[in-house]
């Protein structure tokens, strides 16, 4: 009988920590540009060029020759993200940093990334269409006690009509393949 208890208590512990851990799981999500305050906000990015510019309010920036590109995402988890790493896939030409490193529940982070820009003949060449084949974003965190590793990618794509846009957000575990939630971007208008 004290077996069978025992189990009992060490299944309802893990049934406990279990509801505890998605309590405080932080998710990153679009940023979704209805639901944040209007105006701008300053994006500072880093080399090459070290730009400084102005950008609408949690949506996604680019300049007009393609160097720079500015990513919005937003908690919408429980729990503070502590961000661990950002990427690109195909890696950036360029320098990728993230705006802040702790990102409370509701707030944002950008992911700002700068690209070298394309040379033809010696002389910089204008290429607003590179991400016409798309290209992802990739963003690694934790909760704020460091056990629950995930990672959130943006799937950017543009279109000749339609400037660089979030297409797809998918969240994984850390180091899976197979992403628990993906959802389609509220951003094709």
């Amino acid at each position: 009988m004290a077996i069978a208890g025992t189990v009992f208590i060490g299944a309802q512990y893990a049934l406990t920590r279990r509801a505890l851990n998605l309590s405080i799981r932080p998710l990153l999500a679009e940023a979704d540009p209805d639901t944040a305050q209007v105006g701008t906000e300053t994006v500072e990015f880093g080399a090459p060029g070290r730009n400084v510019v102005d950008a609408p309010r949690a949506s996604v920036y680019t300049n007009a020759d393609g160097t720079k590109i500015s990513v919005p995402f937003r908690n919408i988890g429980g729990g503070v993200a502590v961000i661990t790493s950002a990427t690109t896939k195909p890696p950036a030409s360029g320098e990728v940093a993230v705006t802040r490193k702790f990102v409370a529940v509701g707030e944002h982070v950008r992911v700002n990334i700068s690209r070298m820009q394309l040379m033809v003949e010696g002389k910089p060449a204008a290429n607003p269409w590179w991400a016409m084949s798309g290209f992802t974003v990739s963003v690694d965190y934790t909760d704020s006690g460091g056990n629950q590793a995930l990672t959130t990618r943006a799937e950017i794509r543009q279109y000749a009509t339609k400037g660089p846009f979030v297409e797809t957000i998918s969240i994984f575990d850390k180091g899976k393949l197979k992403p628990f939630l993906v959802s389609r971007s509220t951003g094709q208008r």
